[in-house]
């Protein structure tokens, strides 16, 4: 059997800087051996992470004594050794501009490095610089900002502050009124397939659900009301007079400028309320 041996006890801050090392080392040699000297920490012998990495065992077995001779240190290169970064300073700041300008877009990013630097590197090079730029992958959001009257809405903005501030005093409550819909109908995602294949989702149709809700965040309750017919003005006031009669305290209630909120219907009713 052969022999093995482990990492020193690793302190906490170590550990945090062998895991941000994992993550966004300066190289995949770098990222390699901080991986390994986690491994090691956590019982892995020599052996076992010499066949995860697919390297000799000595090779292990100098990452760890340079560990627990140098720490941190020992796990990059010494000045003159390894490879040259394919990215330099200057390129990484070309890059990050191109980022900048198609974020949407990551084949697109590849081909504008390439395009200007000649030279290509990896889509995982990518996230990893995507990544320490601090960024990620989400959905865009639609917007009615150039719609909206900014005055009006800096002002509703601190009307509501305002009315928190009540709330906390318990002079009202206030509550969250919108609607959403829902199905058994999916929308179909984007997929790898293989040329001539087509990948097949089942589907199953189903009726619309509407739902519109009064939502009260300090007092963690939702008061809701489902319909599987089109929602109208003649609905949402019937809402609001079903949930009036529940209503214990003051209540503000704050909702969108939909057209079935601001229709003459449900304008009529609001002194009512």
């Amino acid at each position: 059997m052969n022999a093995t041996k482990f990492v020193s006890d690793l302190s906490n801050s170590e550990i945090n800087e062998l895991f941000e090392l994992k993550e966004n080392g300066n190289s995949d040699r770098v990222r390699t051996r901080a991986h390994a000297i986690i491994l090691s920490a956590r019982g892995y012998s020599i052996t076992e992470i010499a066949e995860i990495f697919q390297l000799k065992r000595d090779t292990v077995s100098a990452w760890i004594d340079r560990w627990n001779s140098n720490g941190i240190k020992g796990l990059f290169d010494k000045p003159g050794k390894g490879s040259k970064p394919k990215i330099n300073e200057k390129e990484l700041e070309i890059i990050k501009v191109i980022i900048e300008e198609n974020s949407n877009s990551p084949k697109t990013i590849l081909a504008k490095i390439k395009e200007k630097l000649k030279k290509t590197i990896s889509l995982s090079t990518l996230r990893r610089i995507i990544k320490k730029m601090r960024k990620r992958w989400k959905r865009v959001r639609g917007s009615l900002k150039e719609k909206r009257q900014q005055d009006e809405f800096d002002k509703a903005q601190q009307e509501i502050i305002e009315l928190k501030q009540s709330e906390k005093k318990g002079l009202i409550d206030v509550v969250y009124f919108d609607e959403s819909g829902f199905s058994q109908s999916p929308s179909m995602p984007y997929a790898y397939q293989d040329i001539g294949e087509t990948i097949e989702i089942e589907v199953s149709k189903s009726k619309r659900l509407n739902v519109l809700g009064f939502l009260n965040p300090n007092k963690q309750t939702l008061e809701s009301f489902c319909f599987e017919c089109s929602i109208d003005s003649e609905i949402v006031v019937t809402c609001f007079n079903e949930y009036c009669k529940i209503i214990e305290n003051t209540t503000i209630i704050i909702l969108d400028n939909a057209s079935v909120h601001t229709s003459d219907i449900f304008q009529a009713n609001i002194e009512k309320w």
